[in-house]
């Protein structure tokens, strides 16, 4: 039962491969339109091939380390600086946590679950270019195991103790984006879409006028 749930799922995103890497034609099948992007980004994303090997894996590796301890990825719509998806010292907890959890004998059905999950993390994590998207899968086993090292260190309740750690680090969070943050938001530092560059590259290639509408 399992397998047939798992190919329900998963052949839209076999075709969309197929459509997107090999055949470039985008599909109608059962209803559902398999899209072609306007651009691939795969060969943007991806650290190896394109004459990149190992090197390429180790250096994104150092790359990706920095992105979780910064926080920052170059993107204020994904994160700020020194909070990202996961503050500093959310990720030692996580290291702290996913140690005891690994250690520990025997373990719940839900803790093998968590470390599988954090397993499945590292061909992203030495494979992919890192930005704060392509890491937020990190999050749920991440927050799983920082709430067991407060649990085991402060020796208090894992839910009082989780939930308190996300309040202060949301609430701190929430004021540097609508406070100190909000102006460089606003002053457009952020990631134009790609669709909307192309559309004013093809309007000034073409001489033609180019009108906005804003609020004002």
């Amino acid at each position: 039962m399992g397998c047939l749930i798992d190919l329900a799922l998963a052949w839209p995103l076999a075709l969309f491969l197929w459509v997107n890497y090999v055949s470039h034609h985008q599909l109608h099948v059962l209803g559902l339109t398999i899209t072609r992007l306007a651009a691939s980004r795969g060969a943007s994303q991806f650290v190896v091939g394109h004459g990149h090997g190992l090197g390429a894996v180790i250096k994104n590796l150092g790359q990706t380390v920095v992105v979780l301890f910064s926080g920052y990825d170059g993107y204020l719509k994904n994160g700020l600086p020194g909070f990202g998806i996961l503050s500093p010292v959310m990720l030692v907890l996580v290291v702290v946590g996913a140690l005891l959890v690994f250690k520990q004998k025997p373990r719940t059905d839900f803790d093998a679950l968590m470390l599988m999950m954090l397993g499945a993390n590292l061909p992203t994590v030495l494979l992919i270019s890192p930005n704060n998207t392509h890491l937020n899968a990190l999050t749920v086993p991440a927050l799983y195991f920082a709430g067991m090292a407060l649990a085991k260190l402060l020796r208090v309740n894992r839910r009082v103790a989780g939930l308190a750690v996300i309040v202060l680090i949301f609430g701190v969070y929430a004021y540097t984006y609508l406070g100190p943050a909000h102006t460089a938001l606003a002053a457009g530092q952020n990631e134009t879409p790609l669709e909307l560059q192309t559309l004013l590259t093809r309007a000034v290639d073409s001489g033609a006028p180019i009108y906005l509408a804003t609020s004002h």
